[in-house]
């Protein structure tokens, strides 16, 4: 329309720093609404806040309000990294307004890649599906979960000592989680959970009511008009070290299949669970120039990047002689040497085997929706750990006048010395079931 300019200029409402996050948001909301003439009760399907420089206070300030308060999806844009201002940096615009028109289409409900065929129809080819006449592809879930901890935790001792002793401080922040899990049947429209739980434990005890919450969802999203549960689940579980590959399973998996048989009495879906680590100091290197990664500047070989190639997997001689794992690095690193994710197959109820589960993870690091290149860690994880990471902006310390015996004022602070009780803000219902996390 040709006063959709005008219109929007009209509907901007400057807001001062004085003015706490939810305030200026709803104030730009109210304008939006009186600028275009909407309803009062009508909600932008996103809100743009451009902000001076990158800083994670109004960051997380921002999307707080959002995500707990307002419910509205929102795009945070720093101003010197969108040619706005007086400092502004207009190298490289294109690649990072591609980053955030990608970001929007996920936010809007959109898809921006997935497989071809889909993963159901990668999974067809196994066993029971293959033999079916004619062969069945089954429906499938991808899942990821991951658990973000405090950054100030206990200085030394073992694992149990210093969550213990994390446990006992009321200055530690309580670790918080996610579980994200897909809903459609190309395996690219996510939904999240997140959580909280004592500071420094990893397992998710949680994991039923998780899960189940989860199943739910996909039950009943759009495209699932029968309400049908998956055939196959796929886990990728970040952030477990090797010593809590046991605990991790036993607990979550078995958590797992309770959830199953709340949701339905005899369901039990074929389950694979897998984790993947970042945290290790194994390194990969061409042993020729003519094996090394085209440079990510040039994209010409010959000069190379001194990275392995994307796709290389790693599934013997540096593996663990006990564990089903394997090394793959799925991306062309920009800068310095590559570090490739290590997967642990800790179950596998679907029988993939090596080869199937290194190519199927390597395809997936190719639909992750923030970026147009392939990753280093296989979507669901990266996605849970997004995920985890905002909980983290909603997180308060609820007090009472500064004293533990309590007082006649009430406070809220992010502030760790203040005496007082974690708390996290609860998700807005209209966002339950959506990406905001990306």
């Amino acid at each position: 329309r040709a006063d959709f300019i005008q219109r929007l200029r009209a509907s901007v409402a400057y807001v001062g720093n004085g003015v706490r996050a939810e305030g200026a948001l709803q104030m730009g909301i109210d304008a939006a609404r009186r600028g275009f003439g909407l309803a009062p009760s009508a909600k932008p399907q996103i809100i743009f806040v451009l902000v001076p420089h990158k800083s994670r206070d109004p960051y997380e300030s921002v999307k707080r309000a959002a995500d707990t308060q307002l419910g509205v999806m929102t795009q945070v844009l720093v101003g010197s990294s969108m040619g706005v201002g007086r400092n502004a940096d207009r190298n490289g615009l294109g690649k990072k307004m591609e980053g955030v028109v990608l970001k929007l289409n996920m936010k809007l409900g959109g898809d921006n890649a997935r497989l071809v065929g889909g993963v159901p129809l990668f999974m067809s080819k196994l066993p029971p599906w293959s033999q079916a006449k004619p062969p069945k592809q089954p429906r499938v879930m991808l899942v990821g979960a991951d658990v973000s901890h405090a950054t100030n935790p206990p200085a030394e001792g073992t694992q149990d000592a210093v969550a213990a002793a994390a446990q006992a401080r009321a200055d530690i922040m309580p670790s918080v989680g996610a579980v994200v899990a897909t809903t459609n049947l190309n395996c690219t429209r996510y939904v999240a959970r997140v959580f909280t739980q004592p500071p420094l434990t990893e397992h998710i005890d949680d994991m039923c009511w998780l899960f189940e919450q989860l199943l739910r969802a996909h039950q009943g999203a759009e495209d699932n008009a029968g309400r049908a549960l998956p055939d196959v689940v796929l886990v990728f579980r970040d952030g477990v070290s090797e010593g809590q590959f046991s605990k991790v399973l036993e607990v979550e998996l078995a958590g797992m299949k309770e959830a199953c048989e709340r949701v339905q009495p005899g369901y039990k879906p074929r389950i694979t669970f897998a984790t993947v680590q970042k945290r290790h100091n194994t390194r990969f290197f061409p042993l020729s120039d003519n094996d090394q990664a085209a440079d990510y500047a040039t994209n010409r070989r010959g000069k190379g990047s001194g990275n392995v190639r994307p796709g290389l997997v790693v599934d013997r001689d540096v593996c663990s002689p006990h564990v089903f794992d394997f090394f793959l690095n799925s991306h062309a690193g920009l800068q310095g040497t590559n570090r490739p994710a290590k997967y642990a197959v800790l179950h596998d109820d679907c029988g993939l085997g090596a080869d199937t589960i290194a190519l199927l993870s390597h395809w997936l690091c190719h639909t992750f929706c923030r970026c147009a290149r392939s990753v280093s860690v296989a979507p669901p994880a990266y996605y849970a750990h997004h995920a985890a990471f905002r909980g983290r902006a909603w997180l308060r310390k609820v007090g009472y006048g500064g004293s533990e015996s309590g007082g006649s004022e009430a406070t809220v602070t992010s502030d760790s010395s203040v005496p007082g009780v974690w708390r996290m803000d609860a998700l807005h219902p209209d966002l339950t079931n959506t990406m905001f996390f990306v």
